[in-house]
């Protein structure tokens, strides 16, 4: 029971990647919200086997809670901590898009001017008012905040993930720029 919790967490991580890549969730405007809708329904299937496996067993008076907290949290740190932040930092970081944008703008792949890189970051479709936009925008879809009367307003969804950012800044003593 106890392999079924853990290996079987990695199993259905596996899976959800699969789907993802298959189903090419990851790409399009609402992205997160399609990949966090999937990883809850596979998340389902983890709970709903770990009890149907016990109760099949015949141990479900016996779950190994330890097991199934432990399988849990790789399931759901497997997409929270590493996929989705690879995911957001390759997508929408400013820097990494600096970078990126450096090597296209360059001849040599590396070197770029400052002149020819704040030009091409100044057009409409490359610039901080884009990135910014794209990020409100998937505020709105994430259901964080949402718009009424041209002011954005934090949803209580929101609410919750600024306090949470919050929790982890002032744990590690850190504060927001």
């Amino acid at each position: 029971m106890e392999n079924y919790l853990l290996f079987g967490a990695i199993g259905l991580f596996i899976i959800f990647v699969l789907l993802v890549l298959i189903f090419k969730l990851a790409a399009g405007e609402d992205c997160y919200s399609k990949m966090n809708n999937l990883h809850k329904k596979i998340f389902l299937i983890y709970i709903l086997g770990a009890f149907g496996y016990a109760f099949y067993l015949g141990e479900l008076n016996q779950f190994p809670i330890i097991s199934f907290v432990v399988g849990s949290f790789i399931f759901l740190s497997l997409h929270y901590v590493y996929l989705f932040s690879l995911v957001g930092i390759s997508k929408k970081s400013i820097s990494i898009n600096i970078l990126v944008n450096i090597k296209e703008l360059s001849t040599d792949g590396v070197n770029t001017s400052v002149k020819k890189l704040s030009e091409f970051m100044s057009s409409k479709e490359n610039g901080l008012d884009y990135i910014r936009e794209n990020r409100l925008k998937q505020m709105e879809l994430l259901n964080w905040a949402e718009v009424k009367e041209s002011q954005y307003h934090l949803t209580p969804k929101g609410r919750l993930f600024n306090r949470m950012g919050n929790t982890v800044l002032k744990i590690w003593n850190l504060k927001r720029l």
